[in-house]
């Protein structure tokens, strides 16, 4: 998760004077690579694609496994913001079904009722 960073997720590879930022569709985003490194650079995603997935998932009840971009990954339990707080817009959230249907996108995850986080305030949980 780019908790301070640009669309779409992505990362940032250096070969010598060559930079790029590649997204994990093993596009090329902005910059340059010659062909010799970009090789090695999607072999290395292609490697590491599990981890990828594990990202973003449910890992128990009100848990998520999340990434930042500074390397942190966390599992970060949302359980008492949603129920201890009174705002309606986290009453779906209380089915865990519901819960369950949330999406990942580039830099937090949101709910179809609208609901997000915002990437900083997860950060915050997963530090603790």
């Amino acid at each position: 998760m780019f908790f301070n960073d640009h669309n779409p997720p992505h990362f940032h590879a250096e070969y010598g004077e060559y930079k790029c930022i590649v997204n994990l569709d093993d596009e090329v985003v902005n910059g340059f690579m010659p062909k010799r490194a970009l090789k090695l650079i999607f072999e290395r995603l292609d490697l590491h694609k599990e981890e990828f997935g594990k990202l973003g998932k449910m890992y128990d009840k009100y848990k998520i496994n999340l990434s930042f971009n500074d390397g942190l990954e966390k599992v970060v339990d949302l359980q008492d913001c949603i129920f201890k707080g009174n705002r309606k817009i986290f009453s779906p959230l209380k089915d865990i079904d519901f819960f369950k249907d949330f999406i990942q996108n580039s830099w937090t995850i949101e709910w179809k009722n609208g609901l997000d986080f915002a990437p900083e305030y997860l950060y915050k949980l997963a530090q603790n």
